[in-house]
């Protein structure tokens, strides 16, 4: 589970349209502009990121650290677990 300011982060991420670079705790890299998160059934935590006209579900569980590609006023980069 993420914590209530790093969630707070992402969502701005999300608001703004913003380009990111997440690295994953696997030590992968993923970049894509940051425009929706979900929450499944489960109660998985996602962000959904645009790739190429494309989108795809990241498990914020997974996500080691989000950085700002897209320079913005908000966040530069944020540990997210």
């Amino acid at each position: 589970m993420i914590n209530c300011n790093t969630h707070d982060v992402i969502e701005v991420a999300c608001l703004y349209k913003i380009k990111v670079e997440l690295v994953m705790k696997s030590g992968d890299r993923v970049e894509g502009k940051a425009v929706d998160t979900k929450v499944t059934a489960e109660k998985r935590e996602y962000l959904v990121l645009e790739q190429n006209g494309d989108q795809i579900d990241i498990e914020m569980d997974k996500i080691k650290e989000m950085i700002a590609i897209d320079k913005n006023p908000h966040f530069d980069t944020v540990r997210v677990s």
